[in-house]
């Protein structure tokens, strides 16, 4: 019996060290792919010495952090598993466009950009599907009709902007998490 607890305590201990791991992995991640994100902008730049470097490598290491970091957010919030296939979907945009700035133009970079567009488009058109589905929508004709009255107490004001749930702003939210431990 008490070897039992013991090696619970033990694996116990090993998750704990896990989940730290990649939380912190996660987080520098992020703050390579944003430090990445600045270098790109001042690769831009149009000073001599700037534009000897090849700007490839500018492109692709930000997707690339941010890709890898999204896998390991989705170990750290252990999504449902529609929100977590999202998540994924996602992720693997991100790291094929990384990939993609990578490779010389030809057939393979064409078609590989082809299915990061796939990818974003599925992503974008299933966010707002969601959204819609939540606030209720389509609407029926008679529901637009008459709607129901709303008291003054009843009534929520929402802002006019409010971030979006789990899969579609995973960044922001684990940005925000770092903030408040």
């Amino acid at each position: 019996m008490i070897r039992t607890s013991m090696k619970y305590r033990s694996l116990d201990t090993w998750r704990l060290v896990f989940q730290r791991f990649i939380f912190l992995l996660a987080s520098l991640l992020i703050i390579c792919a944003c430090a990445g994100s600045a270098v790109l902008l001042v690769s831009d730049t149009p000073q001599l010495w700037m534009q000897r470097l090849v700007h490839a490598p500018f492109q692709a290491f930000p997707l690339l952090c941010i890709g890898l970091a999204s896998l390991c957010f989705q170990t750290i919030v252990r999504p449902k598993l529609l929100d977590l296939f999202k998540a994924l979907m996602v992720s693997a945009a991100f790291l094929l466009w990384g990939v993609d700035q990578l490779l010389p133009a030809g057939w393979s970079a064409t078609t590989l950009g082809d299915v990061v567009i796939v990818l974003y488009v599925i992503d974008l058109g299933w966010m707002m599907a969601d959204r819609l589905k939540k606030q209720g929508w389509p609407k029926r004709a008679h529901q637009k009709a008459h709607p129901q009255p709303v008291s003054p107490a009843q009534h929520v004001r929402r802002p006019f902007f409010s971030l979006p749930g789990s899969s579609e702003s995973f960044c922001l939210a684990f940005l925000l998490s770092l903030l408040h431990p």
